[in-house]
Formats: structure tokens, C-alpha cells, sequence
């Protein structure tokens, strides 16, 4: 094509010579055939409103393509999902470019001028178009799908990438693709319509530059962006706009602008690194945006644990998660909650002095704390948005809470953030996400109650699953109260598994920002736990050696200089500071490096968390810890003159005294007490006085340390931060009042502190009380007048045990702060009056805590037990739950027609999927009337809402089921969708009876989307969705019945594959790809290697899938499924319990369960491990050896597979990871050979090395290495030996640095010699997760069978993260084939 071509439509300028050089080249390789038409440099706006910048949009008579020019240099590695440069990481551009064409076509779509034009729109195809001169591209196969390069230009690549040329002269794979005259016609009069713009060479966005053009993230209504200022062109920002569509409503406007302003408000004044927090709110000419902090190198954390997964090692992964619950639980503290956590909305940083840190982002879909009775509290803002599902992307869905998925409004936040903080726990800890898709949610929760990692892994310890398995339970009153409960949990399982031996040393750690629990810091601290942690550093709780009791002390460690000067300020104030109630300074001291303080325990648990977890404080405490507080104050304000900065909840630990019977206050954390008086923003918002700063009041003063204490105290009475008239939680002018009602407290006390803090938090500081002595005085009368009765609920239990429907509230056993939240119900005054109220309204009660709703769910579900009282109807508010739905559906019907409809829909015992003459037979009427009785009911039934609703749900779920599910797999996911409240069998068939009535629906409709294929005799029935219907944009597909037969033919194969057992993944896999190939040769059908197992399970009649993603049959041995299920599992013991999860999760629906009978199952273990035994239900070695693998601290109840192994040396060579492998002495020559020979990789003799480097160095010198070699018979302390030493490392360090920068995979072998003579640093630092290496780099150790662990020359070796992995006895088992295995990419890019 010739550059004057009027097909060649340049729509601006090259953003580099680089790249005009390489459109020049792309033009004179197209076609001038009147149809190519390409457009270059152009930027679109889609109907979102959303900007997109397309190097080359082609359009050929092989199809239309978006295509993105990449210019890249150096070795260019990846996969499906992530590409790598040389210190630089990106999205798979193929992936970015066809979100752009998705879009694109949408665009093109809404100017087509009726419905057959707009079927006419082609589908618009990404394409990559690699230009880099010189470059290499070693992506593997699953992210090579639509890459080509630039004729002319010099890429290599194994195999070869086509030409562009050779692009074009191939037909395409799909016919419909294909562009005649007339399509191309239209489809350049729809482009000119589009109003395509040239590409500006800088983008801006109100005062801020595009340094981007593809978005860093994108979400439903919003896209991130990197810009820069024109002030500050250095510093790059992360700008969210926000989606404002051109012909928006008003209504949607406001939706949109109400979105960004949440995000802004709702996290306004938090301060920690962990949660993104917004810096600027703008208002553009593109809409709403927000402005945020953004460093290069982060990445959100599935891509960050998919990249370092070869590094990574368990203690790591634990720091991670237990880095993630100190984030959420520093939210929950000020009343933050997320509500929709996913990979997706937690990013991981790099860190300079450290392990990379986590941010939580996109609070757009977080809720302040449930509020007080007052109505004008909960502002559009602070209740968050109520449909949960209709802001989280499609990725989110199987991360949230089950709760939030069906649509029931005021869900709490906190056991969403519970269930959110397991999920990710899972991921981090296993590296793999717990379902993909919602059908597989619904099985995985339908079988296990939960996600168990040990369905995915063997790898994970039991003590950490069991956890991650109770943060994830799908009944919410099984998950811990609240974060910070979830969280110790967490670490009190880590610290079982760290448990070391009785006579195991403790660890010496040298950083203590590195400590774990057990370890020793500075030669006298022992850590028992970690408190809490920060940007400015982390609190341990520690025991010392010399004080020979378990109390605990806390040590405070600075992260850096800054933060250790805070300390020296907080020592100097704590140094002069003697109070029962403030934590007290022990000791200022230096620890590796650190600046650290050691103080007084302020016990576990702050205020805050309790408040969280609780709510409102009952009287007792409202009187005991409002006097600890003020107490303390009045000795630090009226006696000392020291001004905290900083009092609020979250600074006030709950702590045992040993003078009193019940935990008292303690304040602690003085770090802002030093601040200048000028600063009066220092401090926490919410807390600040927002009247100081105005008139007269221009720096710190009584006044405000009094203001933070009485909002301490306020929200200690109420549950939350005192609030305005408007709603908001500052005042709207300097006079204005904040609303203190009466109702807001309990009655017993609410007349004396309404007057109490109407007087404390006046807006005139003359007006408030002038000291803390004076507070404390009208506080304490504020209670005189009650007698407390400590005593009072002992018989709770009984109570409620007696209570009738007639019972009053007051006299049915539940507690004062239940009663008092109670209370806030209109009419509710007897039990027969709480069990009639819905339990969505039971969570909507506000400043009730997480402990006390689950108190009054439970005494609700004890009574309705025992009273046997009918379900109660659900309100408007309620969910529409499947059974629901069917419910209402019937009651459309005249009664007479009922029964016929409930046979028809197989709610009868006549179950499945009845016809219309099986009806008429069992009724014994006509069919035709039956089927009569049918097109009236759907008639009445399409004018439901929520039916057609769920219509439109089932087509989604189809689509990400790759378009053709089970009927059973279909009801299934519309249930977990939908939510029910029947269990068991009863559940799954309302769920048929839906989908029943919404085929019968759209087999009445003009264009039927559903194709159903009923197979007489056969297990199961296939749903499928029409060719017609779309995928994200237009693309086309197999037609349903292809699908149908397709999914009927792939589960006779899998019956057929698991007649000889089980079948790993990679060969069923093999197996059914096999079987697409023969039906679908032109490879229309695109299916995720984890859906087409599911999908060949499900339409089987005797197979199912394991956790490990491997096909087994349903009738598997028992014996052979507990061998299975325990290969390589960790751990020197092992709970009967855990034996049992175990398998479970592994086999979820085994025919033949484990016996229940404890005797049977312990001759089963006896038959596998002969050398266990049953001690009080753990299994554990008669003697303390087992097979040794794994970590210093681990061991395993059976040898890690060949194959698995084999993986993982694949893995390695791969990722460029380090690896320390073990084998017994005797075999060692042989398992150098194999390695080698198997695997490719170099052989470096360590000691082969030292000798000739150090001889050829003492023969440069001129000394003699016969007489040398006799210094090392010496005694080590002797000055020859330290001279031969000393001769032995300048020798061989430079040598061995050289050697290990080869780019070859290298295996070192005889590697004690670096021991011996002090080099051992050498190996730690090659092994350490933190060090590039150019490849894999693997230690070959001789290790004897009753080895714990590796050892050289007596030492330990510095372990790299995967501990070690014992190499197989027959090492003819590491074979060629196990490894292609271990390498086996599938046609959709899944790794087996």
C-alpha cells in the first residue's frame, strides 16, 4: 500500500521514530485491494465515555484487528497473563488490545442503524505486531495467541513468529470473521461516524498528562491511569476517572459522582501505607476523579504471587497474609469497612529495606460502622453502596462472601471482610485461587461448607487450612466476630507449625523487623507475638530470658531513622510518666541496627477492637473504663502538663490488672505528645477538635485534648463518632451543634450524659468543662445512681431454655447489650415478636456488634426450634432466594393449576425433569391441557421481575461456564447465585425447578437463547447457549448443539479415563482436548483447562475432580484415596480430624467415604504408615523419625510423587530459581548424571573449583602448594590454617562469582568446602528469594536417611525458600516424559 493510499488513513503523528519507521514498514507490506483500510494513530471514546489510544486499526479481507505495535528490546519472557523485560513487567498487551476491541465494537454497534446492521459489525480481533530490531521473544505458548512481528525486522523466537505478511495471506480460522465488499463498506461508514481523533502526542486530563496511554487497572464504572503534573513532571500519580456516559441520566450521574465521593470520604484522614487513600478529588471535563500515589513496579497481588511464585517461601506467604489482617484490622478500628475484597483490590509494592508491602485498595464499595438510632446518621456516603455485586467485577463474584452475593441489602461488614481475608489467605498460601468461576464456588461450598486449601495442596500445613477454612465458612456465624480475632487465629496456627522440637535451639535473628514467633532478638528476647505493624515500624510482644516468668513486655522497633526519632521523643515523655493506667517504659535500647523501646504490656486486645466486635459498652464498663481513661488523663493533663495528641480507641489497651478482678485501660502510644502546639492537625480525624484553628483558637490547647477524650468516651456510650445535623461527621459552621439525644445511650443512663456531653462538646471550648477533674466528676455521677449487678445473666441459658412466645424480652435470657439493641425495633417486646422479624432487619440494627448479633441469632434459631414456629415471610427488603422465587411463581397460578405446575417443575416425588405426558399420565388428564396450563403459567411468569431476572442471570452464568453447563451444574449456580434456605437435596431441586421454568420461558420466545438436550436413560441433561448469543462484544461461536454433544462426549471419555483409577491432570486433560479436536476441527470452542474438567465430571456418569484438578472415580478405594491424599502432606503429627478434612477436600465425593468408625481408620493409617500410631486422636511416629523433606521444621507422612518433583525442577528452571535438592549419599554420583542429563542443566564441582583456583593462585604467587596443603591438617584457631583460609577466599570468591553469572542453569555439587573454609555467606546469598539470577540454580546435598535436615561439614545449609526436595530413589522416574508433562501448555494457556 503506498503512503498517498486514501485506505491509509493517518490520523497522527509516530510517538517515536522508532515507531513511524515501523508503521512505514506496516504499510508497505498491506494490500492495496480496495478493501484494507487502516487507520493509524487514532483515539476513541466508547459509550462509557472511556478514551482509548489504537496504534493501528486494520481492517483486511481476513478480518478486522485492533493492533498494538511493540517495539520491545532484550529477551521478552511470559505467559498467558504477564510479559517480562528485563526489570520491567506489563499485562499480556494481546489481552489489553482486546478489551480495546471489545470496546471498539461496542462503539461501532450503537451507529448501526437497526438490528441486522448491527449483526453485521464484525467482531473486532486483537493482534500484537512485535517490532523490536534484535529482540528475542521467549513468551511460552499460552501467551503467544495473537502475537506475530513485522516483516523486515529481526525478533527471534522458538518457534518462529509469522510475518504480518503471512498473517494476511492465511484465511481465518473463522468464516464469520472474514470481510466481503459490502461488510468493509459498512464498516468504514460506521468509523466515520465514530468520530475517530488523532492520538495527541500528550493526553490531558483537566491539569494532569497522560504518561500512559493503557490504563494500569480498570473496574465497572472506572478506569486508573498514570499521569504526571507539568509542576512536577518527575513524580507519576495513579488518576481513577471515573465513567460518566455521554447520555447518562441525571440519576446515573449522581450514581457515578456519589461513587468517587465515597471513595474520597469514606477514607479521608486514615494514614497507613496499607490502605489507598485518595490525595486530590477533581472534577474534570471527563467526569469525577481521584488522585493517588503510584509506584512502577506494583502490581496487583494475584500477578505478584503468579510472578514470584518460584520464590517464595511459606514463612513469606505467612508474613503476607498476616500483613493483610493487620491492614484490615487498622480499617475496622476506625469503623472502615471494605465489604468486597478480591485480588484485584490488594496491590503489592516493592520495598527498599524489606518484604514488599500490601495496599488495599477501592473502598468505593466500604461502609462506615453501623451507626446509632439516629436516622440522619447513616448518610448516602457512610452507608455505602447497597448492591455489592453491581460494582465488583466479574473476577470479584467468587471472592465475596456468599451473604454478598445474593443481593440481600445491610449485609455487616465486618464478616464480609472475614470471609474476604480467607479467601486471599487461601491464595497467598496456596498460590492458587479457591474457585474460578461461580459453579465451582457452589460445589466447593456445597460439598465442604468452605474453602479448604487442602483441596488445591498437600503442601500446607493442617494448622493453617483449618483456619483459613473457618475464615471461609459459608455459615457466617462459624467465621471468627471480627478481624482481629480472625488474625490470631492466623498466628496462633503459624505458631504451631513453629513450633520447634523441645530441644531445638531458637532462632538468632539479626533484624528484628524480620522476627517471628519463638525467634531471639539481641540475645535476650524471645518473640511470642506480633502486636501490630506500620510504615514507621512494629510492635512484638516479647518474654525475657532473665525474668523467669511468661509475662510479656512489648517491643516497639523503628522501621527507619525518622521513626526511630520518634521514638527518642516518645522515651523522653514516657521516661517522666508513673501511672497504673499508662503503659510504662522499661528500657530505650539499639537492636540490629534499630532504634527500639521496651514497655509495659497494654494488653492484647485495644478498645477499638472491642467496640468493633461488640458495639455500644455496657454500663459496667462504661464506668470502669471511662474512669481508667480519665483518671489517667487528670494525672497527665492537670498534673503533669503532658498532652497525648493522639487519644481515641485504638491507643487504649484492654489489660489484666493484678490488683483488680476485671481488666482495666491503659493508654499507650505517646509518639505525638512532642508535637508543636502549631500543629493542630496532628492526631487522628474524628478525634481532632474540628473547632480548633478557628478565631481565637490557633493552637493546640485543653480544650481539644479534652475534645478527643470525650468522643473517646462517646463512642464507648454509643458505638460510634458523635455526628451533625447534616448527617456528616463535621459540623456545617463554627456553631452548629453535634446531635446528643437521649435515645442514643442506654435508658438507665441517657438523661445524665445527654447533659454531660451537650456540656463537653460544645462548640464554645468556655462553654466545656474546664478540666479533666471536672469531667471525671459528672461522669462518675452520671452513674451513681445504678446498682450494677455483676451476678445478674448467670442463668441465661435456663432462661431462654423456659421461654415461651409470650416471654418478654427482659426475662428470655439474653444479654443487656442485646436487650439494649433490641430495643431499637418498633413493637418488638416478647420473644413471639423477635422471631417474627426478619433477620436482614436483625442486621440493620445499629451499633450492634458482631458478638451480639450472633448472640441474638442464635437464641432466635434455639427458639424457633423448640416453639416450632413457621418461617417468617420475608419483607421487601429480604433476598429473593430460589425457593423463594419457585414459591411466588406458584402463587401466580390459580390454586387448582398448583400441583400440575409444581410435577411440571419436579417438586413432586417424581423429581428431575418430568414431560408433559409423564404429567398427564400421573394426573391422570390430557397432555394437552397440561401443556395448556404451561403457556399460561409462562405467560403470567414473564411479567415477573425477578424471574426475568434470573433468566438473564442463568445466560451469564452459561457464559462463563464457557456456554454449555450440566442442568444440575445450572441450578446449582443459580442457588449459590440467588441464595436458599433449604439444605441438602431439597436445595438442588428447586434449583432444576428455576432453570425448568426459564427454559420453558425461552423456548416461547422469539429468539430462544437456551438450547436444552435431554438424553433418555443418561445421568444428566446439557444447557447451552445459541450461537447468536454474544460473548463480551460479538464474537462468534460453536452452535448449542455442538456444545451439547461436545459436553456429552467428553463425559463418556472421562467415564472411560477413570476406569483405571486416577488420572492426573495432564493426561485427562490430553484426553479431552482429543476429543474437541474430533468434533470441533475448526477450534471455534475456547475452554479454561480447569471448566472442561468440571465440565467432563459433571456430564459423566462415574467420574468427578479432585482439588488437584485430576479425574477420579466416584467408587475410588478408600485406602488408595487416603495414600493420595497424604502424599507429601508436612507435619510431624496429624490430628484424626485433619486425616479426614484431608481426603475430603482432595476427594470431595467419594461414593466411599473414610470410615467414621476411629478404629477402622486407624487400621487404614496402620496398613499405609506402619510406624504411626493413634495417641488421643493424632497420629504421630512411635519414634520421632519419619520421612524427612520439606523445611528444617517440617517433615512428610510420605514421599513427595516423581512427577511433582519434576514439576517443581521444571518450575525452577523456568522462574530462575534456586533450589536445594538432597539425595542419599550412595547415589549422589548417580543423581548428578540424571539431573544433567534430564533436565540440561551445567555441572559446577564446587570442590574441584577450590582446588585448581587456589592452587593456580599460590602458583601465580610463586609459593609452593604442596606445603600449603599441609596448613589444612592444622588446628583451625592455628595462624596457618586462618592464612589458608584466608588464601582459599580470595582465590575462589571471584572465581565462583564469575562462574554463577553464566547464563546456564547451573547445579553445584560438592559444595562443603565453602563451609569449611567460611563461605557459607556465598551459598545464603545465592539461595536468599531476594537475589536475580540469569537461571536456575540448584545445590546438590548428600543427605543420610535419618537426617533431619541437609547438612555441609556439620552445618546446616541456608535453605532457599522451598526448603529442599528429596530426589527419588529410582531417579529413571525424572524422565523426559515426566518433564514435557511437567511442561505441558494447553491450547487456552493453562500450565498442568
Amino acid at each position: 500500500m503506498k503512503a498517498d493510499s486514501p485506505h491509509w488513513k493517518v490520523m497522527g503523528p509516530a510517538a517515536s521514530p522508532e515507531e513511524a519507521a515501523a508503521l512505514e514498514a506496516f504499510r508497505e507490506v498491506l494490500p492495496d485491494d480496495g478493501r484494507t483500510t487502516a487507520w493509524v494513530n487514532l483515539t476513541f471514546i466508547d459509550t462509557n465515555n472511556r478514551t482509548a489510544e489504537v496504534d493501528v486499526l486494520l481492517l483486511t479481507p481476513v478480518g478486522f484487528f485492533c493492533v498494538e505495535l511493540k517495539g520491545w528490546h532484550g529477551t521478552i519472557t511470559g505467559n498467558s497473563q504477564r510479559w517480562y523485560q528485563p526489570g520491567k513487567t506489563h499485562p499480556n498487551p494481546f489481552l489489553v488490545t482486546d478489551r480495546k476491541g471489545k470496546r471498539l465494537a461496542s462503539l461501532l454497534k450503537s451507529y448501526a442503524s437497526g438490528p441486522q446492521m448491527e449483526r453485521s459489525v464484525p467482531w473486532v480481533n486483537a493482534l500484537v505486531v512485535m517490532h523490536g530490531q534484535g529482540s528475542t521473544f521467549a513468551v511460552d505458548p499460552s501467551g503467544r495467541a495473537g502475537v506475530i512481528k513485522l516483516d523486515t525486522y529481526e525478533v527471534s523466537s522458538k518457534p518462529p513468529l509469522q510475518r504480518l505478511s503471512e498473517f494476511l495471506a492465511t484465511p481465518p480460522a473463522n468464516p464469520s470473521d472474514a470481510i466481503d465488499p459490502p461488510r468493509a463498506q459498512l464498516v468504514r461508514h460506521l468509523c466515520e461516524k465514530a468520530d475517530f481523533r488523532p492520538t495527541p502526542k500528550t493526553r490531558m486530563v483537566g491539569d494532569f498528562a497522560v504518561a500512559e496511554s493503557d490504563p494500569v487497572a480498570e473496574g465497572v464504572d472506572w478506569q486508573d491511569v498514570v499521569v504526571t503534573h507539568p509542576n512536577l513532571p518527575k513524580i507519576r500519580q495513579r488518576l481513577r476517572l471515573y465513567d460518566v456516559p455521554p447520555k447518562a441520566s441525571a440519576g446515573e450521574r449522581q450514581r457515578i459522582e456519589q461513587l468517587a465521593q465515597r471513595e474520597y470520604q469514606l477514607t479521608f484522614g486514615i494514614r497507613h501505607e496499607g490502605i489507598a487513600v485518595p490525595q486530590q478529588f477533581l472534577v474534570t471535563d471527563d467526569g469525577p476523579a481521584l488522585a493517588f500515589e503510584y509506584q512502577d513496579a506494583e502490581r496487583p497481588l494475584d500477578a505478584f504471587l503468579t510472578d514470584e511464585a518460584g520464590v517464595l517461601s511459606l514463612d513469606e506467604r505467612v508474613a503476607m497474609v498476616d500483613q493483610l489482617g493487620d491492614v484490615l484490622r487498622y480499617a475496622h478500628q476506625r469503623h472502615l469497612f471494605h465489604r468486597a475484597l478480591s485480588p484485584l483490590r490488594v496491590w503489592v509494592r516493592p520495598s527498599a529495606d524489606g518484604p514488599p508491602r500490601l495496599e488495599v485498595r477501592d473502598w468505593y464499595s466500604a461502609q462506615k460502622d453501623r451507626e446509632s438510632a439516629s436516622s440522619t446518621r447513616w448518610t448516602v456516603i457512610s452507608r455505602g453502596v447497597t448492591d455489592l455485586v453491581g460494582v465488583a467485577a466479574a473476577e470479584d463474584l467468587v471472592w465475596l462472601a456468599p451473604e454478598a452475593r445474593q443481593s440481600v441489602n445491610d449485609v455487616p461488614g465486618a464478616p464480609l471482610d472475614v470471609f474476604g481475608f480467607g479467601a486471599l489467605a487461601f491464595l497467598v498460601l496456596t498460590g492458587k485461587a479457591p474457585a474460578t468461576t461461580i459453579a465451582e464456588v457452589q460445589e466447593v461450598q456445597q460439598q465442604a461448607g468452605r474453602f479448604d486449601p487442602r483441596a488445591v495442596t498437600a503442601g500446607l500445613p493442617d494448622a493453617l487450612a483449618e483456619v483459613v477454612g473457618d475464615l471461609t465458612s459459608v455459615d457466617e456465624a462459624d467465621r471468627p466476630a471480627s478481624i482481629e480475632d480472625a488474625l490470631e487465629l492466623v498466628r496462633l496456627a503459624w505458631r504451631e507449625v513453629r513450633r520447634p522440637e523441645e530441644d531445638a535451639p531458637r532462632t538468632e535473628i539479626e533484624d528484628p523487623l524480620d522476627a517471628q514467633i519463638d525467634d531471639v532478638i539481641g540475645g535476650r528476647f524471645i518473640v511470642s507475638g506480633r502486636r501490630g505493624e506500620g510504615s514507621s515500624g512494629v510492635a512484638l510482644a516479647v518474654q525475657t530470658e532473665e525474668s523467669g516468668d511468661d509475662k510479656e513486655l512489648i517491643l516497639k522497633v523503628a522501621r527507619d531513622d525518622a521513626a526511630g526519632r520518634r521514638l527518642d521523643v516518645e522515651a523522653e515523655v514516657l521516661a517522666g510518666i508513673d501511672h497504673p493506667r499508662v503503659v510504662r517504659l522499661q528500657e530505650s535500647l539499639e537492636l540490629g541496627g534499630r532504634r527500639a523501646l521496651l514497655m509495659s504490656d497494654a494488653g492484647k486486645e485495644t478498645l477499638a477492637t472491642r467496640l468493633a466486635k461488640e458495639g455500644q459498652s455496657t454500663l459496667e464498663q462504661l464506668l470502669r473504663w471511662g474512669t481508667d481513661l480519665l483518671d489517667a488523663m487528670t494525672y497527665l493533663v492537670d498534673v503533669k502538663g503532658v498532652f497525648h495528641r493522639d487519644i481515641k480507641p485504638a491507643n487504649l489497651g484492654i489489660a489484666p490488672d493484678p490488683g483488680y478482678r476485671k481488666p482495666h485501660l491503659m493508654l499507650f502510644d505517646f509518639s505525638l505528645a512532642r508535637e508543636p502546639l502549631e500543629n493542630v492537625a496532628s492526631g487522628t480525624p474524628g478525634y481532632l477538635d474540628p473547632f480548633l484553628g478557628k478565631g481565637r483558637r490557633t493552637r493546640y490547647d485543653r480544650a481539644a485534648e479534652l475534645w478527643a477524650v470525650t468522643v473517646t468516651l462517646f463512642e464507648m456510650a454509643t458505638g460510634v463518632l458523635p455526628w451533625w445535623p447534616n448527617g456528616a461527621g463535621a459540623p456545617a459552621n463554627p456553631t452548629e451543634r453535634p446531635v446528643v439525644e437521649p435515645t442514643s445511650f442506654d435508658p438507665a443512663v441517657g438523661s445524665h450524659l445527654t447533659e454531660l456531653f451537650r456540656k463537653a462538646l460544645s462548640p464554645d471550648a468556655k462553654e466545656r468543662f474546664a478540666n479533666v477533674e471536672d469531667l471525671l466528676h459528672a461522669w462518675t455521677e452520671a452513674f451513681a445512681s445504678l446498682s450494677l449487678d455483676d451476678d445478674a445473666r448467670q442463668k441465661d441459658d435456663e432462661l431462654a431454655a423456659r421461654a415461651t412466645l409470650d416471654t418478654p424480652l427482659e426475662e428470655s435470657g439474653l444479654s443487656a447489650q442485646a436487650l439494649s439493641a433490641l430495643r431499637r425495633l418498633e413493637g418488638v417486646i416478647t420473644v413471639g415478636d423477635v422471631l417474627g422479624v426478619p433477620p436482614v432487619k436483625i442486621n440493620r440494627i445499629r451499633g450492634l456488634g458482631e458478638t451480639f448479633r450472633k448472640e441474638i441469632q442464635a437464641r432466635i434459631g434455639q427458639w424457633r426450634s423448640a416453639l416450632s414456629t413457621a418461617e417468617p415471610t420475608s419483607g421487601p427488603d429480604a433476598a429473593l432466594g430460589v425457593d423463594r422465587l419457585i414459591a411466588d411463581l406458584l402463587e401466580m397460578l390459580p390454586s387448582a393449576d398448583r400441583p400440575l405446575a409444581r410435577a411440571l417443575l419436579g417438586l413432586d416425588e417424581t423429581s428431575g425433569w418430568p414431560t408433559a405426558a409423564d404429567v398427564a399420565t400421573a394426573f391422570q388428564t390430557t397432555r394437552e391441557r397440561v401443556t395448556t396450563l404451561l403457556d399460561h403459567a409462562v405467560g403470567d411468569w414473564a411479567r415477573d421481575q425477578s424471574f426475568v431476572s434470573a433468566r438473564a442471570e442463568l445466560t451469564n452464568l452459561l457464559r462463563d461456564a464457557s456456554r454449555v453447563m450440566t442442568v444440575h451444574e445450572a441450578g446449582a449456580a443459580l442457588v449459590t447465585l440467588r441464595g436458599s434456605t433449604l439444605d441438602g437435596p431439597e436445595r438442588a431441586t428447586y434449583g432444576t425447578a428455576l432453570v425448568r421454568a426459564i427454559v420453558e420461558l425461552d423456548l416461547r420466545e422469539t429468539h430462544p437463547v437456551l438450547t436444552l438436550r435431554r438424553r433418555p436413560g443418561a445421568r444428566v441433561d446439557f444447557l447451552a447457549l445459541t450461537e447468536d448469543v454474544a460473548g463480551d462484544e460479538g464474537e462468534s461461536f460453536p452452535p448449542a448443539d455442538m456444545l451439547n454433544e461436545l459436553a456429552g462426549e467428553l463425559g463418556a471419555r472421562a467415564d472411560t479415563l477413570v476406569e483405571g483409577g486416577i488420572v492426573t491432570s495432564s493426561s485427562a486433560l490430553a484426553a479431552l482436548r482429543e476429543v474437541i479436536v474430533e468434533l470441533d476441527d475448526a477450534g471455534q470452542w475456547q475452554v479454561p483447562d480447569s471448566r472442561l474438567l468440571r465440565l467432563a465430571a459433571a456430564a459423566s456418569q462415574t467420574a468427578a475432580v479432585s482439588g488437584f484438578q485430576e479425574l477420579y472415580p466416584e467408587a475410588l478405594d478408600t485406602k488408595t484415596a487416603l495414600e493420595h491424599a497424604m502424599r507429601g502432606k508436612p507435619g510431624r503429627r496429624i490430628p484424626q480430624m485433619a486425616v479426614r478434612r484431608t481426603v475430603s477436600a482432595r476427594f470431595p465425593h467419594l461414593t466411599h467415604p473414610l470410615p467414621s468408625a476411629s478404629e477402622k481408620l486407624d487400621a487404614l493409617m496402620r496398613e499405609l504408615y506402619p510406624d504411626l500410631v493413634n495417641r488421643n486422636g493424632i497420629y504421630e511416629p512411635k519414634n520421632t523419625t519419619l520421612f524427612s523433606a520439606g523445611t528444617s521444621t517440617s517433615t512428610q507422612f510420605a514421599p513427595t510423587p516423581a512427577a511433582e518433583i519434576t514439576r517443581r525442577l521444571a518450575d525452577s528452571l523456568e522462574r530462575h530459581s534456586a533450589l536445594t535438592l538432597t539425595v542419599a549419599p550412595k547415589r549422589y554420583t548417580a543423581a548428578v548424571h540424571a539431573l544433567a542429563a534430564t533436565f540440561d542443566v551445567e555441572v559446577l564441582d564446587v570442590a574441584e573449583l577450590v582446588v585448581s583456583a587456589t592452587k593456580q593462585q599460590i602458583e601465580k604467587a610463586g609459593g609452593m602448594w604442596s606445603g600449603l596443603l599441609g596448613y589444612d591438617a592444622l588446628d583451625r584457631d592455628s595462624k596457618q590454617w586462618k592464612g589458608l583460609q584466608g588464601v582459599v577466599q580470595r582465590s575462589v570468591e571471584p572465581a565462583l562469582a564469575e562462574l554463577l553469572n553464566s547464563p546456564s542453569p547451573l547445579l553445584l555439587t560438592n559444595a562443603g568446602p565453602l563451609f569449611r573454609y567460611g563461605m557459607s555467606g556465598l551459598l545464603a546469598t545465592l539461595l536468599d528469594t531476594g537475589t536475580r539470577r540469569p537461571a536456575a540454580r540448584w545445590l546438590l546435598v548428600a543427605k543420610p536417611g535419618d537426617a533431619r535436615a541437609p547438612l555441609l561439614e556439620g552445618t546446616s545449609v541456608p535453605l532457599g525458600p522451598s526448603g529442599w526436595i528429596d530426589l527419588p530413589r529410582d531417579l529413571t522416574q525424572l524422565s523426559d516424559d515426566e518433564r514435557s508433562d511437567a511442561l505441558r501448555i494447553t491450547p487456552t494457556g493453562d500450565r498442568t
